[in-house]
Parts: C-alpha cells; sequence; structure tokens
C-alpha cells in the first residue's frame, strides 16, 4: 500500500499492530526507522522571450529570459539552434547548455533562415521545462558585390606567430579591380578579386592562402590601392593546394594589401593568413556604447563598440570585475541580460592580442537598466506556446505583435491598450486586456 497526503520535507514514522475477531484481542505497535519524504523541487517553467539577432553572415546573438517558475536551483538551459521550429537539441546547427540566459551562435550559414529553442533543467528529480521557441531570424545574405570587393573596403588580416587561418573566403560575385598580374610566369585571363589588409609587425612577412575546391590563387601583396604598387605576387601551385608568398624589406607599422583571385576564374573558397617573426602591435583605438533596452518584460543592457584593429577578441567588464571573456574579434555587441531594473551599472571593454591589452577609449559609462515591467509602449516580442507574461504600462500600449497558441498574455495599462494592424491571437491562446496601469 501507499501513503498520500504527506508534506515534503517531513521525517515520519510507520506503526502498525494487529488485531483478531477472536475476544477482540490485538497485539502491540510495531514501530519503523524514521524516513523523510523528499524536499520541494519545482519544475522550471518554459523559457520565454526567445530571440536571435544576426551578427553577420554566420554568427548571431541569442537571449531568453527564465519562465515562471524559474525552477530549483541550479537551472541549466539547453540551447539550440536550427533550420526548423521543432528543432531538438543535439540535431541543430549550433547548440550548447549554460548556466545564463544568453549564448552566442557561430557556424551558420548565410542568408539562411534559423529558430532559437530553449529548455531549461534542475538537477532534482532531473526535471526539465517544455521547449521555448523564438521568431524566426535570418543570417545576413552572402549575395550581391562583397564587402572586399575593391581594395578601399580590404578585410583586415591579424599577424600571428603562426598561421591562424581566416577561412570559408570566398570570391563569389567578385569584380576585377585590376587587370590580373604574371605571376610566376603565369597570367590569368581572369582577375576577380577580394582585398586584404594587415599592419606589418616585422620586415619580413609570410601570407598564406590556402585554395579550396576548383581554387587556383593567386596572391599579391601591394603597398597602397595602386595597380602600381605590386611589390611580389605568387601563382606556384594548383587547385586545392597553398600558396606561400615570403615578402622581405617591409617597414614595421605599415600597412600593406593582399589581393587573391582565381586564376581560372571560378567562384571559389580559400583561406588566409599572414605569418610574422616580431611582436604584434597591441589592438587599436575603439569606443563603447551602452543602449539600456527591454526585449518584452526582460530588462537588458546593449554593450556595443567599434572593431579595434588587430583585437584577436574582447573581454567585457561589468563593475569593475570581468563579465564576459574572449568574446570573437569579429562580434561588437553584447547583450547583458543579467541585470536588475532601476540598478545602475558600468562597463568597460578590454580589446586583446598576443601583443597586449587596449581599453576602450571613451572609458568606463554607465548604464541604468529600465523597469521593464511598467513602461509606456514596451518592445513586444511574439509569444510563443508556453509563454506567460504580464505587460504593464502606465498609460498606453501599441501591439503589433503576435500571440501564438499556447501562450498566456495579460496586457495591462493606464489608460489605452491600441490593438493595430498585425496583431494575431491564435487560436488556442489565452489574451487579456485590461485597465490598471502599473499598480494595481
Amino acid at each position: 500500500m501507499s501513503a498520500t497526503g504527506l508534506s515534503t520535507g517531513v521525517t515520519y514514522y510507520l506503526r502498525v499492530y494487529a488485531n483478531t475477531n477472536c475476544n477482540n484481542t490485538s497485539s502491540n505497535y510495531g514501530t519503523s526507522f524514521a524516513f523523510a519524504t523528499s524536499s520541494t523541487c519545482i519544475t522550471p517553467g518554459t523559457p520565454i522571450n526567445l530571440s536571435g539577432s544576426p551578427t553577420g553572415q554566420t554568427t548571431a546573438n541569442l537571449s531568453w529570459a527564465a519562465g515562471n517558475p524559474v525552477g530549483s536551483s541550479p537551472v541549466t538551459y539547453y540551447w539550440v539552434v536550427g533550420t526548423s521550429p521543432s528543432v531538438t537539441w543535439a540535431n541543430g546547427v549550433a547548440q550548447n547548455s549554460t548556466s545564463e540566459t544568453f549564448a552566442f551562435a557561430t557556424g551558420l550559414t548565410s542568408g539562411t533562415t534559423y529558430y532559437l529553442r530553449v529548455y531549461a533543467t534542475t538537477d532534482c528529480y532531473n526535471s526539465s521545462s517544455n521547449y521555448g521557441t523564438s521568431s524566426a531570424f535570418t543570417t545576413t545574405s552572402g549575395g550581391g558585390v562583397p564587402p572586399n570587393d575593391n581594395c578601399s573596403g580590404a578585410t583586415t588580416l591579424l599577424v600571428n606567430s603562426t598561421c591562424n587561418y581566416l577561412t570559408n573566403q570566398t570570391t563569389a560575385n567578385a569584380t576585377a579591380e585590376f587587370p590580373p598580374s604574371t605571376c610566376s610566369g603565369f597570367s590569368s585571363t581572369f582577375g576577380y578579386d577580394v582585398w586584404y589588409k594587415f599592419v606589418a609587425n616585422s620586415t619580413n612577412q609570410t601570407i598564406k592562402v590556402l585554395g579550396g575546391l576548383v581554387f587556383d590563387s593567386v596572391v599579391g601583396l601591394y603597398s597602397s590601392c595602386s595597380s602600381n604598387s605590386l611589390i611580389d605576387c605568387i601563382d606556384a601551385t594548383v587547385i586545392e593546394e597553398e600558396e606561400t608568398l615570403n615578402v622581405s624589406g617591409l617597414t614595421v607599422g605599415t600597412t600593406y594589401y593582399v589581393r587573391v583571385y582565381n586564376f581560372g576564374g571560378q567562384v571559389g573558397t580559400f583561406a588566409i593568413c599572414v605569418v610574422g617573426t616580431g611582436q604584434q602591435n597591441p589592438p587599436g583605438n575603439f569606443n563603447i556604447t551602452l543602449t539600456p533596452q527591454c526585449n518584452g518584460a526582460t530588462s537588458r543592457v546593449y554593450v556595443q563598440w567599434t572593431q579595434a584593429s588587430n583585437a584577436t577578441n574582447y573581454d567585457i567588464y561589468r563593475n569593475g570585475t570581468p563579465y564576459y571573456s574572449n568574446t570573437p574579434y569579429d562580434q561588437t555587441g553584447f547583450y547583458d541580460n543579467g541585470v536588475v531594473s532601476g540598478v545602475v551599472y558600468t562597463y568597460k571593454v578590454v580589446a586583446k592580442n598576443t601583443g597586449g591589452n587596449t581599453d576602450n577609449s571613451n572609458g568606463t559609462l554607465q548604464a541604468t537598466a529600465l523597469n521593464c515591467s511598467c513602461i509606456d509602449n514596451p518592445t513586444l516580442p511574439t509569444y510563443n506556446n508556453g509563454a506567460v507574461v504580464q505587460i504593464k504600462a502606465p498609460n498606453t500600449i501599441n501591439a503589433t505583435n503576435k500571440i501564438n497558441t499556447g501562450a498566456n498574455i495579460l496586457f495591462q495599462a493606464g489608460k489605452t491598450i491600441y490593438l493595430n494592424p498585425g496583431f494575431i491571437v491564435e487560436q488556442g491562446a489565452i489574451f487579456i486586456a485590461q485597465m490598471g496601469g502599473c499598480n494595481n
């Protein structure tokens, strides 16, 4: 038999005696050892306010908020990015786990639509929430002329002591800025080029280009963006092989330009690096900006910075201590979702490489986290299955968002709630709009 109606976390004893109908006689009590029911275990609610924000062709910032209830500590979030709104963890393009409510996805494909899905787990009973699902987001398209099609838009390369290839480079849609050069005794009919630049850290530098499928690399080094400034070039290998251009007599601290094209003219991919033997220069100057935001009812601060030349990665400091480390060199923004409304936070960003560190030029800045639980005209995301959210405003709410099946959403404003064209509530969702302002 089983006992019900017991309290959690309480110690109990079992006692039993036996009785017979003859003479109505009974035994004495037998008593068990003490036993205790388990302490309270709260399963996390489905994560809400999921958002994917592309930061380029292959990367995206990811964020979400804890569900209701948050769940028994410690809570771990498992996030996955895939091309289907029903993708599951371990089956996506990118996935990982974290105790934070933000992440950074890499390895995505340009011009592709993705969905972020997150579920939460807690150690007690190994219980888990349902998946929360974001609205669709699309990485930056790789179509059109590449940004480094011309020398003036050359992509910055870092000079390292060993070859650290910048991969997945392409000449797709490139044009020919100059006629093809004669290199290693060969001259191509095609010159559909892309451009790179670096700052020399020693008089001797080595440029390596590894051609991919159908890519027969031609590599040239220029002192400026002029066609007559060619220092040297090489075309000594064929497709899928590495070209190595060794140059000497360079001036330390001077910017040089690298031209790459495919001898055969086909669109292909390649990887490129610059190797130097001298000490690398520290990252260049850069600035940061802080933007307090509301992601639905969740307060966050967006830390954004300009890219520092020669930086390999960045560290973000909050309130004087390291907060998030080794942000990739090509990421220039970070969402701090771990803020409390009304609290003032200070931030600085440090750019790093093997030559040293550089703090942002405009010093330590401060921002006050917004009270997103009650502001006029809050930003309203798409609410998906499992979302339980209350949005309050002192005066006005303007809604153009979508509330999907399974969401439970309350809008409460002091004066007006506008349900504008584009606002949709799907069948099976719960939506309540009422007057009341912030304090009701």
